[in-house]
């Protein structure tokens, strides 16, 4: 803060150090000019250009300045740091200082400061392409301009727009060729498609559309067979449940309601009330009307599994009450299947079946059991009927499985295995080779019935 005693500094207040000394963690930088002394003491060996940068130095303790520190840097190395920044040759840089200059490595600058407005920016100035930028730190401003020969910034666009131009060419080739190999390749489906469909549209529904390919075309066939198989069906279905409507619609009635169990269940409802115990009664008439109302409703074809499973459950609590404590029956059924769809009629038949065949009424519930377990098993629907009895012989079981799967003709008046043949009948008719149904003994005894069929219904 005082004047050197090696010489007088009268002008010192009028410097820019001096208004450094005011600012607080201030600093400066004098733009390029020739080296000078500092004082007239100081011997200076080489004159050359510098750029000067003038830093406060502060006491530590209260922060108050002590005095500054000046460094003396040839502009040489400013311009060979610039110099790193050059990509093309003809390439030109400048290091201002607000509008003074610091360093270059070009000859003149060839637009105004006033011109580089904002922050950052670029512009085309003749033959020239100028890219700026501006920065403030601790309030002295910076500023870098780069100067680029146009010709060099667009060499690389005309170089990628020509390499693009190529490749469109030849992609479009490849696409040509690709085109016209793919026109050739479909043609032929499509012609066997046109035909296979046109001998359809005639009522020939043999037509085979063989899928050659797995691209769209074959997809288009695969799909095309699928539907017309399935039509196909359809209507082999609806003729076969028109023709054989008439002859089994007896067997039907007498397959859903045996007339002796009717008179059976009346019966113990008679007994039920002259015992005075009208709830039960009442109870019994109810599901004897349900079970007369849903069987007798031929209108209904295809069911879900929960409406059949509640037929089944009203037909067990009729048995149960003329059978106390004689059976014990479990109908597995899992709670979100009850909206499977299957052919109506199907499980209260192997009940009855039993009752009429296997139930020993001088038995207890520990040796008389039914049980129903139904599951699912990928796209199909597992049903097994499984109930007491002694171990069949295998001759007789075969018998039984031949009855079951014979054809009967309309004037046929066989009655023997009418139950079990007509749920495997139906189950063809709505599934076909689909469905199967296979009849077991298990070594420790009994009867077992084992049903597949898809899980995917059909529309009716």
């Amino acid at each position: 803060m005082k004047t050197s005693s090696r010489g007088k500094f009268d002008w010192l207040q009028e410097t820019d150090y001096f208004r450094l000394m005011k600012q607080k963690n201030g600093w400066l930088i004098d733009p390029a000019h020739q080296i000078a002394a500092y004082n007239t003491h100081t011997m200076i060996l080489d004159e050359k250009e510098i750029v000067s940068f003038r830093y406060r130095i502060n006491r530590v303790e209260t922060d108050e300045p002590l005095g500054f520190l000046s460094v003396d840097i040839p502009t040489s190395v400013f311009e060979q740091q610039l110099k790193l920044f050059e990509n093309f040759p003809g390439e030109s840089l400048w290091l201002l200082n607000g509008n003074q200059l610091i360093a270059k490595t070009g000859k003149e600058l060839p637009v105004t400061n006033d011109r580089l407005t904002g922050k950052s920016g670029s512009m085309r100035v003749g033959d020239s392409f100028i890219v700026y930028a501006k920065m403030t730190t601790q309030g002295v401003p910076i500023t870098l301009i780069k100067t680029t020969p146009y010709t060099s910034v667009v060499k690389g666009a005309n170089e990628t727009a020509l390499i693009l131009i190529l490749i469109g060419i030849g992609s479009l080739v490849l696409m040509i060729i690709a085109a016209s190999l793919a026109a050739l390749k479909i043609t032929k489906p499509i012609k066997q498609l046109t035909a296979n469909v046109w001998r359809v549209e005639q009522g020939d529904l043999s037509a085979q559309f063989v899928a050659t390919t797995n691209d769209e075309i074959g997809l288009l066939n695969r799909q095309f067979q699928r539907m017309i198989q399935r039509i196909d069906r359809l209507i082999k279905r609806e003729y076969r449940l028109a023709l054989e409507n008439r002859t089994n619609e007896l067997r039907a009635l007498q397959s859903q309601l045996n007339p002796h169990f009717l008179f059976n269940a009346l019966q113990s409802i008679g007994t039920t009330t002259l015992q005075g115990d009208r709830k039960i009664a009442y109870r019994s008439i109810t599901g004897l009307s349900q079970m007369m109302r849903y069987s007798m409703n031929n209108e209904q074809t295809i069911v879900t599994l929960k409406q059949e499973v509640d037929h089944l459950q009203s037909y067990m609590r009729l048995q149960q009450q003329r059978f106390p404590d004689r059976f014990r029956y479990i109908v597995d059924v899992p709670w979100h299947m009850n909206s499977i769809e299957i052919p109506k009629m199907i499980l209260q038949p192997f009940a009855e079946n039993y009752f009429k065949h296997a139930f020993n009424q001088q038995a207890d519930a520990t040796e008389n059991y039914l049980a129903y377990k139904v599951r699912s098993d990928g796209d199909q629907l597992i049903i097994q009927v499984e109930n007491s009895g002694s171990v069949m012989e295998e001759a007789k079981l075969e018998s039984i499985d031949q009855t079951m799967r014979m054809h009967r003709r309309p004037e046929d008046r066989q009655t023997s295995g009418i139950g079990l043949h007509n749920i495997y009948e139906r189950l063809l008719i709505f599934y076909g080779e689909e469905a199967s149904m296979i009849l077991q003994s298990p070594a420790e005894g009994g009867f077992r019935i084992v049903i597949r069929i898809p899980v995917e219904q059909e529309e009716l």
